[in-house]
């Protein structure tokens, strides 16, 4: 299996210990493009997204969404294929198509049975400041007592770790900067002015810095869908990591076999599903309003 494609080794690895599990892969789903996130449900309402970085970057495009019903094998592979050639597009649906066959294992029983531990929070929970409760001894059970945190991909858990006591320093690294780089740094500035200090360092795609000076690096679930999953893994090595986004809404499983301390998730709610295909800002429901499902 080829290195090239957006999933990478990683994905195909995911794909074969999906598969291994013996999740039952329907006749049919639903595959809804067009969005930032592309969408799969499957008969059973269970709902898959991944982000489509063919729709991420400086130029503003015209988004209409399409809807379609497909024979799930068949999108399996042609998706798998697809993506082969380096279509992002095709990433996006192989990797929401695998969140959909992968949410049986997020039921609380089975999350139990396979040995982990599982928490609800809402998405107040995580963003209100200060933070809930128990999304801070989430990220502060996730830290261990580190200093240097590492944040790949700019957002995700940047300003939550911030606030962690423990936490000293926050090195950010991203490698789409150039074309919103204006905007990042604005907002890093203005946070460090809250901080009294330079708390949070934009550095680049420095991937060898993050790992020789942080203890822990969140990365984003999403490195699935653009072909960085794989670079991630071989230069962070034997860092705890901690993972984050609704692209990571995958067998759990195999996220901590590959070094993953928590993970940080969102389930869609079935019930948005037509009115996502319509509503030009239900984007948000689903990227913001969802409740987070924390495993560890």
């Amino acid at each position: 299996m080829s290195n090239s494609r957006p999933a990478g080794a990683a994905g195909d690895r995911l794909l074969s210990a999906i598969l291994d599990k013996g999740c039952t892969v329907p006749e049919t789903c639903e595959v809804l493009t067009g969005r930032s996130f592309t969408a799969v449900r499957l008969p059973d309402g269970a709902i898959g997204t991944a982000m489509d970085y063919s729709w991420y970057g400086p130029d503003e495009v015209a988004r209409s969404p399409e809807l379609s019903s497909h024979p799930t094998t068949r999108l399996l592979e042609g998706a798998w294929e697809d993506s082969g050639t380096g279509n992002l597009r095709a990433a996006a649906v192989f990797m929401a198509l695998l969140g959909a066959l992968s949410r049986p294992f997020y039921q609380v029983n089975r999350v139990r049975q396979d040995g982990f531990h599982m928490s609800r929070c809402s998405y107040a929970e995580q963003r209100c400041r200060p933070m809930g409760t128990e999304t801070r001894r989430l990220l502060a059970k996730s830290l261990n007592g580190s200093r240097s945190v590492g944040v790949v991909g700019f957002g995700g858990f940047m300003e939550m770790y911030a606030e962690i006591e423990c936490v000293d320093r926050i090195l950010v690294c991203d490698r789409d900067l150039e074309w919103r780089s204006e905007r990042v740094r604005a907002t890093v500035r203005r946070l460090n002015q809250g901080y009294g200090r330079e708390k949070i360092t934009l550095i680049g795609n420095d991937l060898k810095r993050l790992r020789r000076e942080c203890e822990v690096v969140q990365i984003t679930a999403s490195a699935l869908c653009n072909n960085t999953m794989d670079e991630l893994l071989e230069a962070l090595d034997d860092r705890p990591l901690v993972v984050v986004g609704p692209s990571g809404a995958v067998l759990p499983e195999w996220w901590i076999e590959i070094g993953a301390t928590l993970i940080c998730t969102e389930l869609r709610n079935p019930d948005y599903w037509w009115a996502y295909q319509f509503d030009d800002h239900l984007y948000e429901w689903f990227s913001e309003y969802d409740d987070r499902i924390y495993i560890w």
